[in-house]
């Protein structure tokens, strides 16, 4: 059977050719050229990739619809990002992409998306939250640490022990770090001062703080998951409670019924008075002036959602679907005022936090 391949490699390279002509001009068809104004305006959507192996992705999502996929290894040469992208966040021209397995944070150009530069020694970084144009913090999850980075030289200043962070929000002068506890569980939140870089109170709440959002009133609202089948002690119910910053005394604490459901993130509207987070059956929505959380599903669903985002901009809700996380995922947009479903996005393999870019 080979030598009458060989026989015929004329004929194969003529149809290998013609393949990789037709799969070029493909190609230039599907994918979008760069935009002169680079990627603003839309969101990413930071695609984890599969689960130890290969190279997680980034894709950028223009508001008149066009979706640029794989940005960084389109700028840079076809070069891998990195196993299990987590999450992104800006600051002046430049996007930091955290690569959790990776054990670092890449920068780049924001315009471009070519490469500025490499953060590493992080383990295990999980998220990353700045607060000026000097000094970022960043969550470890195998050294439960906060790192803190100063931008400048892009060199890991310091490092604040805590019980393995995950989000972090900006409250005030303070960033608040919600620990799930790593490998364990922690029930817990770090208050750290942003002006002396250090530990100035932990607040005791339920286990695994999943979601933490400030709502027009200046009251901040954790979403507590509840410990899961497999940790020590079994299930425990989820909370969500309200936190007054000024004493970090506990205003409202709402109980969920079952033991066995686990609600989980939390993201807020453009009036910063409802809430929405995702429970088994689909998203629910959250009045806070009511006090009351609602029976049903605000967004029915068989399967759940990976992760949550609010599109404040166009009042949109966004809810990603990973399928097996093997084959590539989606988006699904909804808009807010009746859950009704405005369009579905293809990402790539494992489609996590959405980012929005002004």
């Amino acid at each position: 059977m080979k030598k009458s391949v060989l026989k015929r490699a004329g004929i194969a390279r003529l149809i290998i050719t013609a393949v990789i002509f037709l799969y070029s001009c493909e190609n230039d068809n599907n994918d979008p050229v760069v935009p002169d104004e680079g990627y603003t305006g839309g969101f990413y959507i930071v695609n984890e990739g599969p689960y130890l192996t290969g190279t997680g992705t980034i894709d950028f999502v223009r508001n008149d619809g066009t979706v640029y996929k794989d940005l960084f290894a389109s700028a840079n040469g076809g070069l891998p990002l990195g196993n299990i992208v987590q999450s992104v966040s800006i600051i002046g021209s430049q996007t930091f992409v955290v690569v959790n397995n990776a054990n670092k944070v890449e920068i780049v150009d924001t315009k471009t998306f070519k490469s500025a530069g490499t953060i590493d020694n992080l383990l295990s970084p999980r998220f990353m939250i700045t607060v000026d144009n000097e000094n970022a913090f960043v969550s470890c999850i195998q050294d439960s640490s906060v790192r803190i980075i100063n931008l400048n030289g892009f060199e890991i200043t310091g490092s604040l022990p805590v019980k393995g962070p995950e989000k972090m929000m900006q409250i005030n002068d303070q960033i608040w770090v919600l620990n799930q506890g790593g490998f364990s569980v922690d029930s817990s939140i770090t208050v750290i001062d942003i002006a002396s870089k250090t530990i100035v109170d932990t607040i005791q709440v339920y286990p695994q703080p999943s979601g933490i959002q400030e709502d027009r009133n200046g009251k901040v609202w954790v979403m507590c998951t509840g410990r899961n089948a497999w940790h020590i002690g079994g299930n425990s119910e989820g909370h969500l409670i309200c936190i007054n910053p000024a004493d970090y005394s506990i205003i409202e604490d709402i109980e969920f019924p079952s033991i066995e459901n686990h609600p989980e993130e939390l993201v807020i509207n453009q009036t910063k008075d409802v809430l929405y987070y995702r429970y088994p059956g689909g998203i629910y929505k959250f009045e806070i002036e009511t006090v009351e959380p609602e029976n049903s599903a605000f967004i029915s669903r068989s399967s759940s959602f990976y992760t949550l985002a609010y599109d404040k901009d166009h009042s949109l809700i966004l809810g990603t679907d990973p399928l097996d996380y093997i084959q590539n995922g989606w988006v699904f947009r909804y808009r807010s005022d009746d859950g009704s479903v405005v369009d579905s996005i293809e990402a790539g393999i494992a489609p996590g936090e959405i980012f929005f870019v002004p």
